[in-house]
């Protein structure tokens, strides 16, 4: 099973051919981008199958599962802007990790910038996050 067949073939285009990243690596760039689209359409359908069922994500609002961030999303979703420096590492052939700077906005609150880190693992369904978390930068 190749590890580009976890994610859509429209995410797969597009991508820049960087000799430096490997399959794994791509394929978890494209799924944070998915990712942060859907976060911002509030996207629960998408987040259900993103979201390991026994995922966790540390936010500023508090350690949350799943359950937890897709009753959020559902209240209203997150905005999400100036994604910048996403990186992407392969831990192993099935785990590995993106990080990026964003500023997210939470309904009725101001966008904050923070550092954001996914871990991934490979299941036989696909890549999934199974583990999130938001770093809010001072000032």
């Amino acid at each position: 099973m190749s590890h580009l067949s976890s994610i859509p073939a429209a995410l797969k285009q597009g991508l820049p051919a960087d000799p430096f990243e490997t399959e794994i690596e791509v394929v978890l760039l494209a799924l944070q981008a998915a990712s942060v689209r859907a976060l911002e359409r509030g996207d629960t359908v998408f987040y259900a199958e993103y979201l390991a069922d026994d995922a966790i994500c540390v936010m500023p609002e508090g350690v949350l599962t799943k359950q937890r961030v897709l009753a959020m999303l559902k209240d209203g979703g997150f905005r999400a802007s100036k994604i910048e420096d996403a990186r992407a590492i392969a831990l192993s052939d099935d785990a590995g990790m993106v990080t990026y700077r964003a500023s997210i906005e939470a309904p009725g609150a101001a966008a904050r910038e923070m550092f954001v880190s996914t871990l991934f693992r490979r299941y036989e369904e696909g890549w999934k996050g199974v583990f999130y978390q938001q770093t809010v930068l001072p000032g």
